[in-house]
Formats: structure tokens, C-alpha cells, sequence
């Protein structure tokens, strides 16, 4: 607001353009974006969860404490080789020496 010449308030502002307010509504920028070909979209035949070992759609999923995503048979049957997580090598079990 500022002061007028008449002494009167106004709400022009010297910092602000002089334009009308418009009836049109604008779109936030997100949705005004065309994103069908954008690569992070997935469609939804495509399945959230991929096994990291065998790279498809997890039959029986299992996650590890590190996050990554396998199919039973292919996490117990990397496990029995290594005790590591197959993604990002991070320990899924410890052996305990007694």
C-alpha cells in the first residue's frame, strides 16, 4: 500500500507492475510441463520392484537391510555363496565364532 497524492491509500506498490488481475488461471509449472516423454514416468505395465540379481518383476520378493530388492530363490542362492548383499556388497549375516 502507499500513500496517494490525495492522501488516500492505494495498493499499487512503486515495486509492483500497474497490470490487471486476469481471470486465467495458471497451471503450476509441474503440471504445465509435458511429461509424456519424460524417462522417470513409468507406465503401468512396468512392474516397481526389479530383482537385482535376475533384473525382473521379484517372484516371492525379499528386501535386505541395505534396501535392495531380490527374489527369493535369487537372494538365498546368492547368500549360500557370500554372505554379502550382491548390489553393494554390505554384509546380510554375520557369522558368529563361539
Amino acid at each position: 500500500m502507499s500513500v496517494s497524492a490525495s492522501g488516500g491509500l492505494t495498493d499499487s506498490s512503486p515495486c509492483e507492475p500497474s497490470v490487471a488481475p486476469s481471470n486465467e488461471t495458471r497451471q503450476p509449472e509441474a503440471q504445465a510441463r509435458n511429461t509424456a516423454g519424460d524417462p522417470t514416468r513409468t507406465s503401468p505395465s512396468v512392474p516397481a520392484l526389479v530383482c537385482k540379481v535376475c533384473s525382473s518383476a521379484p517372484a516371492s520378493p525379499m528386501v535386505t537391510m541395505c534396501g535392495h530388492v531380490f527374489c527369493r530363490g535369487c537372494i538365498i542362492a546368492e547368500i549360500t555363496k557370500n554372505l554379502c548383499c550382491p548390489t553393494c556388497k554390505h554384509p546380510i549375516l554375520v557369522e558368529i565364532k563361539i
